[in-house]
């Protein structure tokens, strides 16, 4: 599968024409990334976002109290990564870590602002997709919140 055949099976991207597909791939970065390396990185203030070409990448975030992370995904091709920055969050809430070899694009903030600027209709969809994906990772931590909370005291012993 090509790059663009990647980029337009995206959830992300769906709605868009493949000239508005093409033109935003036009403004990426091809990246390379090695087992272990950091795309993201908790806390740091990000100007960027990553759209995953192949590979896996780990999301994690650091427990309290302890210097250690835990995993709470792995993404896989066509998903995006830092796409909150999209929303206005420039501070990371996790880290993202390459699974054995990943090949990603990356955009800067500035870079898809323009564009979307330019092309407000293909502004639109991808925040309207991404606004729908962030609602349902809510939901399904929300769910994984109500569980937990829910468990009998006595599950713990």
């Amino acid at each position: 599968m090509s790059d663009l055949e990647i980029l337009q099976s995206s959830v992300y991207l769906t709605g868009l024409s493949p000239d508005q597909v093409k033109g935003i791939a036009a403004l990426a970065q091809k990246k390379t990334y090695q087992n272990g390396d950091a795309l993201i990185k908790e806390s740091d203030i990000g100007e960027n976002l990553f759209f995953i070409l192949s590979g896996r990448v780990d999301i994690s975030v650091s427990l309290v109290g302890v210097d250690k992370t835990e995993s709470i995904a792995t993404l896989g091709a066509a998903e995006m990564v830092g796409e909150m920055i999209l929303l206005g969050k420039k501070r990371r809430s996790a880290n993202v870590t390459a699974k054995g070899d990943v090949v990603a694009l990356e955009w800067t903030i500035d870079q898809i602002e323009e564009y979307f600027s330019d092309d407000l209709r293909a502004g639109y969809i991808v925040m309207r997709n991404t606004a729908s994906q962030l609602a349902e990772r809510l939901a399904n931590t929300n769910q994984v919140l109500r569980n937990a909370l829910t468990l009998p005291t006595s599950s713990f012993f």
